[in-house]
């Protein structure tokens, strides 16, 4: 379905709307484990927005940070425009300061991500893949969460964090 909606978009001209078709696309990319081709969508869609700095389709999804992350590092290792990798840059530094301002409960950055996988019922691999860290550090960011919200389950975290609006 999205592949129609996009040749649509990209039929009728409508920018955002390809934006928003590549973003989603993406995100379903990484989120069955074909990460390759979600960074080259997502490289696609920051391609298109930067050169008019078109940064609402990237903000207003806050759950493309992790993929933002992994394509400014897979930038490092093959030829991206400079244009695009310092617009995703900024697309990352933005989206992490929305995350930061949320910072309520003294949860960081890191641990409001893995809160909000487990709130979608995602094991440990699965939190782990998405977000590009190991199973070590999900688990360390679970313990911590834990302590910080009272808990000692994950059901009670993130009936917790719902009590408390953090997700």
């Amino acid at each position: 379905m999205l592949g129609d909606g996009l040749r649509c978009a990209r039929g009728t001209g409508a920018l955002l709307h390809v934006l928003r078709m590549l973003i989603a696309r993406a995100q379903l990319l990484d989120l069955s484990g074909d990460r390759p081709r979600a960074i080259e969508d997502m490289i696609e869609a920051l391609t298109l927005a930067a050169y008019d700095t078109a940064y609402g389709a990237f903000l207003e999804n806050r759950g493309s940070l992790p993929l933002l992350r992994a394509v400014v590092r897979h930038a490092q290792d093959s030829y991206v425009d400079i244009l695009v990798v310092d617009f995703a840059s900024n697309i990352v530094a933005r989206l992490a300061r929305v995350n930061e301002d949320r910072g309520e409960a003294g949860l960081s950055l890191r641990e409001r991500e893995v809160l909000e996988e487990l709130a979608q019922g995602r094991s440990n691999k699965e939190i782990a893949r998405l977000l590009d860290m190991t199973e070590h550090t999900v688990k360390f960011h679970l313990k911590n969460l834990f302590a910080k919200l009272d808990v000692a389950r994950r059901t009670q975290a993130v009936a917790r964090a719902r009590e408390l609006g953090l997700i």
